[in-house]
């Protein structure tokens, strides 16, 4: 198994990652609502102004996290990259990370 790890800043965007997963059998996993660290950092490194930063906004970016089987997770990986390149807007591009991360162990339903 492996974990695939998507943030994105785009709510529609996010929207059609989770259909691309659905409609792969990709159910495991858990979506975050999510800040992104640049914008927090430069607020200040004063405690006082980062956590006033968190009271005061709404998250706006979606960390998905799903568990993949590893047979699939280049297509999933291909079919969300083939998502992303069909958009031509490069401010959008700079706010979208995928990764993978092998799972040594996973416990589900115990």
């Amino acid at each position: 198994m492996v974990l695939l790890v998507i943030f994105t800043s785009e709510e529609e965007g996010a929207e059609e990652i989770l259909r691309i997963l659905a409609e792969n059998k990709v159910e495991k996993g858990v979506i975050l609502e999510s800040e992104g660290m640049r914008k927090v950092l430069k607020s200040g490194l004063d405690a006082e102004k980062i956590f006033g930063f968190f009271s005061d906004r709404r998250p706006f970016n979606r960390t998905i996290m799903a568990i993949v089987e590893k047979r699939n997770v280049r297509k999933m990986i291909h079919l969300i990259n083939s998502y992303w390149n069909s958009d031509k807007n490069k401010e959008r591009k700079k706010n979208r990370v995928m990764f993978s991360i092998p799972i040594g162990n996973l416990t589900i339903g115990v």
